[in-house]
């Protein structure tokens, strides 16, 4: 149960992959990256790792990342919903807000 649904290799892996369908379906497509959020946890390590293959992918394709991950680390205890995982209604307005002005531009 504490192994990730993907390996680092993996998700790698995965994400390039996605990438490269979403531009075959739809050509001309602009596609933007959020990262993973955090949790309440203290230790974000390994969230941390699999941003960063994130980020690596979306350098290589020239992919904008909206760093919800950024935005969100040390607010997480203050807008969890109560299960240190999922965001209040105050978080989601939060995270909601970013992304609407992430994506505004290509709007």
């Amino acid at each position: 149960i504490c192994r990730p649904f993907s390996l680092p290799e993996e998700y790698e892996s995965a994400v390039e992959r996605t990438v490269i369908v979403l531009r075959k379906l739809f050509p001309g497509v602009k596609i933007i990256f959020a990262t993973i959020m955090p949790t309440t946890n203290p230790d974000t390590a390994g969230i941390r790792a699999y941003n960063e293959i994130v980020k690596k992918v979306a350098a290589k394709y020239d992919i904008p990342v909206d760093d919800l991950f950024a935005t969100m680390h040390d607010k997480m205890v203050t807008y969890d919903r109560g299960d240190h995982l999922h965001l209040n209604d105050e978080g989601n307005t939060i995270a909601a807000t970013q992304v609407a002005e992430a994506i505004s531009c290509y709007l």
